[in-house]
């Protein structure tokens, strides 16, 4: 009978601490099911942030050369039949943080790299408005939201390099 009871003791041990181990991983999943919902409430408010900035740009011509150090560059890229052009943002000579569409790079620039644009030589006309707008793009960094936010004119240009 001693015998008995030590076993059930043993058993006894094991499904305490088997059940530890499930209370343990529902309360781990629970709270990164509440970070999930956290980072989507994070998400709409940059995504809405970032709109609003979009908002005030104004979309130009270049008009003589220019050249910017890179701080962030969104690859142009294709999806089904949506197709959107490279954006890129820098600082200009004068100090200023501009913004440049341009649709025939190929190249992924790092940040830093020094860049020269030449007029757009394209369509100017409902189609370039069309296709030649940048993607909105929202990034986990706050810091490159905060690029889109400092931009006030986005040019259409022609990349040199």
């Amino acid at each position: 009978m001693v015998i008995f009871g030590c076993c059930a003791q043993g058993a006894n041990k094991d499904l305490n601490s088997r059940m530890r181990r499930q209370i343990i991983f529902l309360l781990l999943l629970t709270s990164c099911n509440g970070l999930t919902k956290t980072r989507q409430l994070d998400y709409a408010k940059e995504k809405e942030r970032v709109e609003n900035c979009r908002r005030g740009w104004t979309l130009l011509d270049l008009t003589e050369a220019t050249s910017i150090k890179l701080l962030l560059q969104d690859e142009k890229g294709r999806y089904h039949m949506s197709s959107w052009p490279n954006f890129y943002i820098g600082i200009d000579n004068k100090g200023d943080t501009i913004g440049l569409v341009e649709n025939i790079s190929e190249i992924k620039f790092k940040p830093g790299t020094v860049l020269t644009f030449s007029e757009y030589e394209g369509q100017k006309d409902f189609s370039r408005a069309l296709y030649m707008h940048p993607i909105l793009k929202v990034s986990k960094r706050t810091k490159d939201n905060d690029l889109y936010c400092s931009v006030n004119r986005v040019y259409y240009a022609r990349l040199k390099n």
